[in-house]
């Protein structure tokens, strides 16, 4: 942690702080906070050093994949839990799309929709959301949004994306991509917007989240402008073989992280710093979290990269950190917990982290996953935590696996 050197600097950070606050910050005293970080407006930082902090395990009860009672036609992709307990799963491969609803005790209940362009189909799945009991489903090819009703699974409404409103007062609202929808308690619809060019000219690094009505049409006003991960760019389309060369992100990249909540705070984050901001539910900006945290140093030849990762990155020279990101993935549980997963010196574990709404830390605990196989490019998403469960995709193709584990949440106090 970095030394605030002032009383004068240590009392501009807690402007506008209650007094509770003010304590809270006062315990990181000692640490050197990065400038951009210290001209936050109501800004709490913490140590996890001091303290005190559970432990988590995680108790496995049921393995969702194919079986002798259903196959899962392709890949596990998008998942979603509804109040009752019931996982919905989107299985894909290029012609095939299912969605599978498996019962709290992990039996098979029903399998809805297919691919194609016809009601209720669907090319690619983006996104799963569940709320009041609907389940809204985004196709990002088709630029639509459908609407099922979770008691007999019937489609109630599908809509596609329309930019009219937007044409002339947002042009780059307008130009971006729907990837992902979600829904919140009050009925609002949010889009995620970005676009993945295949050449550097035609690329555009935001990622914007904008409104958007029951009917389809996107509305003016951005809720959130934010930056998106970066391409690595071939110096020449094809290779010295005649191969196409392809853009692509490196595991150490960086990019924005954003968790929405079922009752309106949205949290992002830049995986720089463990650095969380906390906006309302128009993306207006409210506070900040922050732990000061030594990122893990980055040694190319430990990495484990791809020859053609390694050639790209020696066509962007100048372009490669020092260090791994900080964060790995960030998540918003039913009871605005924030679930953290922070990059470490390990390249087979990261460290998940519990906080309270307010940022204190509850408890600790190990999580599996390889730094140098992360992706940057798609949601956030790491674990699904509702009602006392967590829901995690584990998927290693060359062993065969693929398949979501639910597991029991148990919090055990510090001896």
């Amino acid at each position: 942690m970095r030394l605030l050197k002032t009383g004068l600097l240590f009392i501009a950070l807690l402007i506008g702080c209650s007094e509770e606050k003010s304590s809270q910050t006062s315990a990181a005293e000692g640490a050197d906070i990065p400038d951009h970080i210290k001209k936050l407006d109501s800004l709490k930082v913490y140590s996890p050093d001091t303290q005190e902090y559970d432990t988590v395990t995680f108790k496995q009860e049921q393995v969702l994949e194919s079986n002798e009672e259903v196959f899962i036609k392709g890949y596990i992709g998008e998942t979603a839990v509804d109040n009752q307990g019931r996982i919905f799963i989107v299985g894909s491969v290029p012609g095939t799309l299912g969605i599978y609803v498996f019962n709290p005790d992990g039996s098979h209940l029903t399998t809805f929709s297919r691919f194609g362009r016809g009601p209720g189909e669907f090319e690619a799945i983006g996104s799963l959301d569940i709320r009041n009991k609907k389940l809204f489903v985004f196709d990002p090819r088709l630029q639509k949004f459908s609407v099922f009703s979770l008691e007999d699974f019937s489609l109630l409404d599908e809509e596609l994306i329309q930019r009219d409103k937007v044409q002339h007062e947002d042009t780059l609202a307008y130009r971006l991509k729907g990837d992902e929808l979600h829904a919140t308690n009050d009925g609002n619809l949010l889009l995620k917007q970005r676009n993945l060019a295949l050449n550097k000219e035609a690329d555009i690094p935001t990622v914007l989240y904008s409104r958007v009505s029951n009917e389809g049409e996107l509305m003016p006003g951005r809720v959130l402008e934010l930056e998106r991960f970066r391409f690595y760019f071939p110096d020449t389309e094809r290779s010295s073989e005649g191969y196409i060369r392809m853009p692509r992100t490196m595991p150490f990249g960086r990019s924005s992280l954003v968790a929405i909540s079922d009752d309106g705070p949205i949290y992002t984050a830049w995986t720089e710093d463990i650095l969380i901001k906390v906006h309302d539910e128009d993306g207006n900006y409210q506070r900040a979290i922050y732990y000061p945290y030594d990122n893990s140093s980055l040694t190319l030849s430990e990495a484990k990269l791809s020859e053609s990762k390694m050639d790209l990155i020696s066509e962007n020279k100048g372009q490669v950190p020092d260090s791994w990101p900080a964060l790995h993935a960030i998540e918003v549980d039913d009871e605005n917990r924030l679930w953290v997963f922070s990059i470490t010196d390990s390249d087979s574990t990261y460290e998940g982290w519990v906080l309270e709404e307010d940022g204190e830390l509850i408890a600790k605990f190990s999580w599996p996953g390889e730094r140098s196989q992360r992706s940057v490019m798609g949601s956030s998403y790491e674990v699904i935590v509702k009602d006392g469960y967590l829901y995690s995709h584990h998927q290693n193709m060359d062993a065969g696996i693929d398949r979501i584990v639910k597991y029991r949440i148990e919090f055990e106090e510090r001896q």
